[in-house]
């Protein structure tokens, strides 16, 4: 039973949330070569398959989207200027360079 400030009570019922480990701990992965000069991949577990990995410059716009499909992601960044970029897949977050 819960009790609030006026003395009004309610019964309350505990709830199991199941799923939460995957909504805090994020998607462990690795950027290859970094710094980058024409090419870099993104290496990933197979629990990657399907997530979006996003590409920001280090203003913070949106540079490049794209879905993992397998566990190395070859991103095109030809288009990029040389600079710091910030690279997530769901809350993972990691700095990559094109020099």
């Amino acid at each position: 039973m819960v009790t609030d400030n006026h003395g009004c009570h309610e019964n309350s019922t505990p709830i199991t949330l199941s799923g939460i480990n995957e909504l805090v701990d994020g998607i462990d992965f690795t950027i290859s070569p970094n710094p980058f000069t024409d090419e870099v991949q993104v290496l990933t577990p197979a629990s990657a398959s399907g997530k979006m990995l996003i590409v920001y410059d280090a203003e913070g716009k949106l540079v490049l989207t794209t879905v993992i499909k397998e566990l190395k992601t070859v991103l095109p960044v030809e288009t990029l200027s040389p600079g710091i970029y910030i690279c997530r897949i769901g809350n993972t977050v990691k700095k990559l360079v094109k020099e």
